[in-house]
């Protein structure tokens, strides 16, 4: 029995038909006739049979040997083997290591191999890689090998030495913390990979392109010295990206807590913690979550949009005009609850209109943002918030489609209650404004403005519905306004008594969607109880419940303006209400900056208070509170300026 790594030469056999068999690994090469009988030396019974063809066998397998009839000496004959870069066998043996390498004269990335198995020489060449699952470019220069490696996960490695000499966009190691970190985007969040070692860096393969990642590959680029490696070594992914959003946070996310988080980074968001767990306890939302994904969209709280708008979420801020497009809320409080119903209902509900395999952060990036890295951003704020409320990745249960979770105790939409307030309806594309017995209804039937051919969203699904509801027009209701749907709407137009345009005005659309029967004039006082967000085509709009003496239900809030609603600002994120005008006195709620209140007069009074009025968000109850002049100011809300430019 021999080394597999020998290599026997097994031609021109003549065995013969001796008694007994000489084989090399099972392979017989000769057949003798031995003799058995007492070693001199130790007695015991020995096989003996003729030296000369022991001596045939040792030259078949390369091993030099002399016999001088009392000592045999046996010395292996090194051979060598080439092998292309890709490991497949050019050729050999080869007496001597020069004849090896000038037979791979201009191979770059081949190399030798001796008669052991190991690897003697490797002909200079760049290896470049676009993925350690496929085999790699070799180049005989570094020049062109970096021109090969364009794209962003591309990396090189020197054939002759073994070390990666560019390194791809994005790779993964342990920091000097023990943190699992990538060198793009910081802390991955969550405790370390069992499979990461200090000093090796790591590069990952997502098993689904194009989908949020879920178990990604993990490859151990270079060891501890720089040296390639390409082996896989594991599974990763950030447990918080995975953690089932439907449970609510570990005990240790408090309203506290998260104040304290919010302080400990100078954000405005301070004092909305009992927000966020009220949004948890009300809609079954994770509280951490929405805490993370508030600081993720609106930078903890300073952008432009969350201090102009309340808007913490950047609900229905499209990247063509976010600001413009965003929706606005009519308190920090409402928005994080409307937030809450939104997510859990559309996105973590199984039989939601946006519900993507898991109800975690992964199942949401598939339809919540057009940013691939929006789950992995908002995972480390989630591990950020958990690590300073000294609460461990473990405590999140984890999102495996087979635990039933707890169900949402409030299913319906969150309204906004404001009563007092007052405003002064608006011209509009109909003349008089239409009322509508409640928000959903007129959200799929307010015209959402001028629609025509390139024309996409919602809006273009609204009309494209309402043609084949009306006029059998059977378009495929993709909310794309094409050819089709073009034709479709001159054909109903030209039916219908309208010029045979194929542009969607306000006459075409009140003949496809009849306006309710009752409207009120531009001019028109009414008062306004409750607001609620909701859509006018594609854009996120509040809507307001109004009532003008006998007449009552919902209109779209870009046609109001509204008189005595203030917003609260002044020099510090959350307000006191206080039940007197006095130092001391009983505290009813407190305001965040940017919320609405009613008020008579936005100026204060002699004694240095705003008198305010505020409803309790639970009933709609009104009360009258007081705000302290030297801290709060009242600003009046922006005019109505309607998304839709009609």
């Amino acid at each position: 029995q021999v080394p597999s790594r020998m290599k026997a030469d097994l031609s021109n056999l003549q065995i013969g038909t001796g008694r007994d068999v000489i084989a090399i690994n099972g392979t017989a090469v000769k057949r003798v006739n031995s003799l058995v009988a007492a070693d001199p030396a130790s007695g015991v019974l020995t096989t003996y049979m003729p030296i000369w063809y022991l001596m045939n066998l040792l030259d078949r397998l390369g091993i030099q040997h002399t016999w001088n009839g009392s000592q045999w000496e046996m010395t292996a004959q090194v051979q060598f083997f080439t092998y292309a870069a890709n490991g497949a066998s050019l050729g050999g043996p080869y007496a001597t290591l020069d004849q090896a390498k000038s037979a791979l004269a201009n191979q770059p990335g081949a190399y030798v191999k001796d008669s052991s198995g190991q690897v003697v020489y490797t002909q200079g060449g760049y290896a470049v890689y676009n993925s350690p699952q496929q085999a790699p470019q070799v180049f005989a220069n570094l020049t062109a090998a970096n021109q090969a490696a364009h794209s962003s996960q591309s990396y090189v490695v020197d054939l002759a030495s073994h070390k990666v000499v560019k390194f791809p966009q994005t790779y993964y190691y342990l920091n000097s913390s023990g943190q699992f970190v990538s060198n793009s985007s910081g802390w991955m969040g969550g405790p370390a990979p069992s499979f990461a070692q200090p000093g090796e860096r790591y590069v990952a393969v997502d098993p689904d392109p194009g989908n949020s990642p879920h178990a990604v590959l993990f490859y151990r680029l270079t060891t501890a010295d720089g040296t390639y490696s390409g082996q896989q070594v594991g599974t990763y992914e950030n447990p918080f990206r995975t953690a089932d959003l439907r449970f609510p946070a570990p005990a240790g996310i408090t309203a506290a807590t998260l104040d304290q988080w919010f302080q400990a980074n100078g954000s405005p968001l301070q004092g909305l913690g009992a927000s966020f767990l009220r949004a948890q306890q009300q809609y079954g939302v994770n509280a951490a979550y929405l805490a993370a994904h508030a600081v993720w969209e609106s930078a903890w709280g300073k952008s432009a949009i969350a201090q102009a708008k309340n808007n913490y979420f950047g609900y229905g801020a499209y990247d063509a005009d976010p600001m413009n497009a965003a929706g606005m809320f009519p308190s920090a409080d409402y928005a994080i609850q409307f937030e809450a119903w939104a997510v859990r209902n559309n996105y973590l509900d199984p039989n939601g209109l946006f519900f993507y395999q898991w109800p975690s952060l992964d199942g949401m990036n598939e339809h919540y943002a057009t940013d691939p890295n929006w789950a992995q951003g908002i995972s480390v704020l989630m591990a950020e918030l958990s690590q300073a409320a000294g609460v461990p990745a473990s405590a999140y249960v984890q999102s495996n489609n087979t635990t039933s979770a707890p169900s949402s105790p409030v299913t319906s939409e969150p309204v906004f209650w404001c009563p007092g307030a007052t405003g002064t309806l608006l011209a509009n594309p109909y003349v008089n404004l239409p009322v509508w017995s409640d928000p959903g209804t007129g959200a799929d039937q307010m015209y959402p403005g001028v629609l025509q051919s390139g024309d996409s969203g919602y809006g273009v699904k609204l009309l494209q519905r309402q043609l084949n509801a009306q006029a059998g027009a059977h378009l495929s209701v993709d909310g794309a306004f094409g050819p089709m749907t073009q034709q479709a709407l001159q054909a109903y137009q030209q039916t219908h008594g309208l010029a045979p345009t194929g542009v969607c005005d306000i006459q075409t659309w009140r003949s496809l969607f009849p306006t309710p029967a009752v409207t009120l004039a531009p001019g028109t006082a009414v008062t306004v109880d409750q607001m609620r967000q909701g859509l006018v085509g594609d854009y996120v709009t509040l809507w307001y419940h109004i009532q003008a003496g006998a007449v009552s239900g919902w209109v779209d809030s870009q046609y109001v303006a509204l008189t005595n609603v203030y917003r609260v600002t002044g020099s510090a994120s959350s307000f006191p209400v206080y039940a007197a005008p006095v130092a001391g006195a009983a505290v009813l709620t407190t305001l965040h900056s940017g919320d609405f209140v009613v008020s008579a007069n936005p100026a204060p009074t002699n004694n240095g208070w705003l008198v305010v009025q505020i409803a309790n968000q639970q009933t709609g109850q009104a009360q009258t509170g007081y705000l302290a002049a030297s801290t709060a100011s009242l600003q009046a809300l922006p005019a109505p300026a309607p998304a839709s430019g009609s």
